[in-house]
């Protein structure tokens, strides 16, 4: 799922400019207290299950309907610019193409669509903006016992 969402982006969000990654490339990045080497850059993250709905149950089948979460984690370096117009201006268009590439896209046949949550500024420091962009998707736990 994860790696569907990464090839979406990186197809229909050209500003990212392919540099899209999993948790474990954040991970990494946080553990050595660095910050990607060029800018934009976005981490795709499965943020959990945020609500669950139902238990339906027969004698040897459990089925419940649960809403997924997905975060892109994006960073958006402006040191050296004056001020940081340049990165500036540019948010609003990635932040633009990342929600065009993901809302609506299925990354699983027989999961829901992807619907836009929440997308915010979370931090600023030393000259890079952090964005979170939240999504969210329904799915089908089917157990058989």
């Amino acid at each position: 799922m994860i790696d569907a969402i990464i090839t979406r982006l990186k197809a229909n969000a050209p500003l990212l400019g392919n540099r899209v990654e999993g948790a474990a490339s954040l991970s990494a990045f946080l553990q050595n207290n660095v910050r990607p080497q060029h800018s934009p850059f976005a981490f795709v993250i499965a943020a959990g299950i945020t609500t669950a709905g139902p238990l339906d149950s027969a004698v040897t089948l459990h089925r419940q309907t649960v809403t997924r979460a997905i975060e892109v984690c994006w960073v958006v370096d402006y040191a050296g610019s004056s001020a940081g117009g340049e990165a500036v201006a540019g948010i609003a268009a990635i932040e633009t193409e990342i929600i065009a590439a993901l809302t609506g896209f299925t990354p699983v046949a027989g999961q829901g669509a992807m619907r836009l949550t929440r997308s915010l500024l979370t931090d600023q420091e030393e000259g890079t903006f952090f964005f979170q962009t939240s999504f969210t998707f329904d799915d089908h736990l089917r157990i058989t016992s």
